[in-house]
């Protein structure tokens, strides 16, 4: 188990991501962890999402049925320079939050 010191609770990202890779975030002079997503599909028809950290996916066209609520953990440690990528298969149907801590 890795215990992490003076970490505060980061939302990173809160937004309607694109059709096409979207900067998300970066991590700037500080370390941290990515600890969970949240998707939530307001549309009629299911989407797909793809995480990206750097160039390396690290959630690959997970599909968030239409009108559900999923919160998806993630154990995911985040060097400073690092910058995750967000996109979806369906034009405004999925809204993504992304949380964590940094320090």
């Amino acid at each position: 188990m890795t215990t992490f010191y003076n970490q505060s609770a980061k939302r990173f990202y809160f937004d309607t991501p694109q059709t096409d890779k979207l900067q998300a975030f970066t991590l700037q002079h500080q370390t941290g962890m990515l600890t969970s997503a949240t998707f939530t599909n307001t549309s009629t028809e299911p989407s797909k999402i793809t995480m990206t950290l750097n160039g390396v996916d690290i959630l690959f066209e997970y599909e968030v049925a239409a009108g559900t609520n999923e919160v998806l953990p993630f154990n995911i440690v985040l060097e400073s320079g690092d910058i995750v990528y967000i996109k979806q298969s369906v034009a405004n149907a999925v809204n993504v939050s992304l949380n964590g801590s940094v320090g």
